[in-house]
């Protein structure tokens, strides 16, 4: 709460007056985030939002991860996500091609969550020959 109350220059009371509760500011972030990586991922292609990821802040990538770990031992939390994430994006299925890149991008969060520097130019010319790109 501090970060986000220097952030966006609200105490936390005035924050809770947009907000009902943590649960529903929490569902908030991280849609943002959602989006945000889905535009990210639209405008610059799986390679810059790799780059992206490997410079990013370890600590806002945790967020990430704990929204993930949340939605599969939180119903409430998995509830409100469905119903905000529905009202954002229409339902996709994924190729087997948009899978892998997912699964190659998660790793990369989970990998710079933790600190770890990523030398992400060997990822990405893994990802061009296994797509075909």
């Amino acid at each position: 709460m501090p970060r986000l109350e220097e952030a966006i220059g609200l105490s936390h009371g005035a924050i809770f007056n947009y907000f009902p509760s943590k649960l529903d500011l929490f569902v908030a972030l991280a849609v943002e985030d959602h989006e945000r990586f889905h535009r990210l991922y639209a405008d610059i292609g799986f390679a810059g939002l790799a780059r992206h990821i490997a410079e990013a802040d370890p600590a806002w990538l945790s967020v990430y991860l704990e929204l993930h770990r949340r939605l599969n031992t939180d119903p409430a939390l998995r509830k409100a996500w469905r119903k905000a994430v529905r009202a954002t994006e229409e339902p996709h299925e994924h190729t087997p091609a948009e899978a892998f890149a997912h699964t190659l991008l998660d790793g990369l969060v989970f990998a710079r969550a933790a600190g770890s520097e990523i030398d992400v130019e060997p990822i990405i010319a893994l990802a061009r020959k296994a797509l075909g790109e």
